[in-house]
Protein backbone atom coordinates (compact mmCIF):
# COMPACT_ATOMS: atom_id res chain seq x y z
CA UNK A 1 0.00 0.00 0.00
CA UNK A 2 1.32 3.73 -0.68
CA UNK A 3 -0.97 6.54 0.97
CA UNK A 4 -0.08 9.74 2.08
CA UNK A 5 1.18 10.57 5.21
CA UNK A 6 1.06 14.54 5.82
CA UNK A 7 -2.34 16.75 5.26
CA UNK A 8 -0.73 19.60 3.23
CA UNK A 9 -0.91 18.96 -0.68
CA UNK A 10 1.76 17.14 -1.98
CA UNK A 11 2.05 16.03 -5.99
CA UNK A 12 0.55 13.57 -7.68
CA UNK A 13 2.12 9.98 -7.06
CA UNK A 14 2.14 9.42 -10.77
CA UNK A 15 5.16 11.85 -10.34
CA UNK A 16 7.74 9.70 -8.81
CA UNK A 17 7.52 6.56 -11.24
CA UNK A 18 11.12 6.53 -11.65
CA UNK A 19 11.83 6.86 -7.85
CA UNK A 20 13.61 3.29 -6.81
CA UNK A 21 10.82 2.93 -3.97
CA UNK A 22 7.97 3.01 -6.35
CA UNK A 23 9.42 0.33 -8.39
CA UNK A 24 10.40 -2.28 -5.53
CA UNK A 25 6.84 -1.30 -3.94
CA UNK A 26 5.70 -1.92 -7.70
CA UNK A 27 7.49 -5.25 -7.88
CA UNK A 28 6.58 -6.78 -4.43
CA UNK A 29 3.06 -6.25 -5.47
CA UNK A 30 3.18 -7.79 -8.59
CA UNK A 31 5.41 -10.85 -7.04
CA UNK A 32 7.66 -10.09 -9.21
CA UNK A 33 11.58 -11.49 -8.66
CA UNK A 34 13.89 -9.26 -6.72
CA UNK A 35 17.68 -8.73 -7.28
CA UNK A 36 20.18 -9.38 -4.38
CA UNK A 37 20.87 -5.64 -3.90
CA UNK A 38 16.88 -4.99 -4.19
CA UNK A 39 16.26 -7.12 -1.32
CA UNK A 40 19.07 -5.31 0.69
CA UNK A 41 17.21 -2.00 0.00
CA UNK A 42 14.14 -2.83 1.81
CA UNK A 43 15.53 -3.11 5.41
CA UNK A 44 13.94 -1.48 8.40
CA UNK A 45 14.90 -1.09 11.36
CA UNK A 46 12.18 0.03 13.17
CA UNK A 47 8.64 -0.78 13.85
CA UNK A 48 7.57 1.18 10.61
CA UNK A 49 8.85 -0.64 7.39
CA UNK A 50 7.40 2.43 5.24
CA UNK A 51 9.56 4.21 3.48
CA UNK A 52 8.36 7.88 3.00
CA UNK A 53 9.54 10.01 0.52
CA UNK A 54 7.87 13.62 -0.27
CA UNK A 55 4.28 13.11 1.84
CA UNK A 56 3.96 9.44 0.29
CA UNK A 57 4.40 6.44 2.43
CA UNK A 58 5.41 3.42 0.35
CA UNK A 59 3.98 0.14 3.37
CA UNK A 60 6.37 -2.54 2.65
CA UNK A 61 4.55 -4.53 5.68
CA UNK A 62 2.84 -7.38 4.00
CA UNK A 63 6.21 -8.09 2.00
CA UNK A 64 9.13 -8.42 4.46
CA UNK A 65 9.55 -10.77 7.49
CA UNK A 66 10.04 -9.06 10.90
CA UNK A 67 13.37 -10.30 12.94
CA UNK A 68 14.57 -10.10 16.46
CA UNK A 69 18.31 -8.95 16.01
CA UNK A 70 21.05 -8.54 18.77
CA UNK A 71 23.69 -6.66 18.60
CA UNK A 72 27.05 -5.84 20.66
CA UNK A 73 25.81 -2.53 21.53
CA UNK A 74 22.45 -2.19 21.20
CA UNK A 75 20.61 -4.71 22.52
CA UNK A 76 17.69 -6.37 20.48
CA UNK A 77 16.33 -4.70 17.66
CA UNK A 78 13.64 -5.32 15.57
CA UNK A 79 14.01 -5.55 12.15
CA UNK A 80 11.48 -5.86 9.15
CA UNK A 81 13.44 -7.51 6.02
CA UNK A 82 13.20 -10.21 3.10
CA UNK A 83 15.34 -12.37 4.64
CA UNK A 84 18.75 -12.31 7.22
CA UNK A 85 21.28 -12.15 4.38
CA UNK A 86 19.30 -8.59 3.62
CA UNK A 87 20.06 -7.79 6.90
CA UNK A 88 23.93 -8.57 7.52
CA UNK A 89 24.63 -6.50 3.87
CA UNK A 90 22.12 -3.60 4.13
CA UNK A 91 24.46 -2.24 6.56
CA UNK A 92 21.95 -0.77 8.41
CA UNK A 93 22.10 -2.93 11.55
CA UNK A 94 25.93 -3.01 12.75
CA UNK A 95 27.91 -5.69 15.34
CA UNK A 96 24.97 -8.41 14.88
CA UNK A 97 25.59 -11.47 16.93
CA UNK A 98 22.47 -13.42 16.36
CA UNK A 99 19.13 -13.12 13.73
CA UNK A 100 15.96 -14.85 14.93
CA UNK A 101 12.72 -14.10 12.35
CA UNK A 102 9.69 -14.22 14.93
CA UNK A 103 7.33 -16.25 14.23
Amino acid sequence: MIYKFVKWDVPNLENYKNTTMYILHNKCENQLDLSREEKNKLVFSSSDPNYKLYGWAYDFREFLKEFWVETKYYGIVKVYAFDKTAIRESKKVMNIVKIVEAK
